[in-house]
């Protein structure tokens, strides 16, 4: 992807999170084509739709990836960008419910 990770942490806590919400809502995505670019950047899907390098984007413009990295060391035999990825998706869905009932 185009988007630049700080650490490993990040880069797998990113991809746990974009794997749920690719599961959760897959008909929210469009797929990313590399294989004609030849020198161009990959375009970014029409609204409403989504692809990887939106959700990697909205992840570190939003400090969720520096929150969850910041978080402490990883232990031996546990996948902390699971453990995290679990955090942001529920602050996510705070922010979705949060935001669905204001006025507009």
């Amino acid at each position: 992807p185009r988007s630049f990770f700080r650490s490993r942490l990040e880069t797998r806590t990113a991809t746990a999170v974009l794997g749920n919400l690719k599961e959760h809502y897959p008909k929210a995505f469009k797929e990313m084509v590399l294989s004609n670019r030849v020198g161009r950047s990959t375009g970014d899907p029409n609204r409403p739709y989504l692809n990887d390098n939106i959700v990697f984007w909205f992840l570190q413009d939003a400090g969720l990836l520096r929150a969850a990295a910041d978080g402490g060391e990883e232990e031996v035999g546990s996948n902390p960008g699971n453990v995290n990825a679990v955090s942001i998706l529920e602050r996510l869905q705070a922010a979705d419910q949060y935001l669905a009932v204001q006025p507009i």
